[in-house]
């Protein structure tokens, strides 16, 4: 299940990578709103190759014995709280910005994207209430 989930996680990084490359010379030139958009894409998509990276790392190292279980730990609580508020913030701006899409030009596909962006901003702003002190507290 864990290695199902980084999958994920890495492809979803790839996508927003990917994505945000397609738009960055264009962005780069309209300025604006189109800009910061591409800014919160290319932070969004650091920000998850960041997290695939530190547990790659972190599961490897304890694998091989160079790290005992609480350094593992530790490692992983500190990336948390390193990575965390760049999520939310990026995430946010998507999903404000996804809002807008899906009201001035109504799809389903837009009306999907504003959905999902809000699901995952709640799920991530709940998930991040409850853990964030924890690992901040820990660290």
């Amino acid at each position: 299940m864990i290695l199902f989930i980084w999958c994920l996680n890495l492809g979803i990084s790839i996508w927003n990578a990917y994505v945000t490359g397609k738009v960055w010379v264009e962005a780069k030139h309209a300025r604006g709103l189109h800009r910061f958009m591409a800014w919160m894409g290319y932070l969004m998509a650091s920000m998850g190759f960041s997290w695939e990276i530190l547990v790659l790392v972190g599961i490897l190292l304890h694998s091989f014995g160079k790290i005992t279980p609480d350094q593992a730990t530790l490692l992983f609580q500190v990336g948390y709280v390193l990575l965390v508020p760049g999520f939310l913030f990026s995430g946010y701006a998507i999903m404000f910005q996804s809002w807008a899409n899906a009201y001035r030009n109504h799809s389903v596909v837009n009306m999907g994207v504003a959905a999902y962006n809000t699901y995952a901003n709640i799920h991530n702003t709940f998930n991040a209430i409850d853990n964030f002190p924890k690992a901040f507290g820990s660290v």
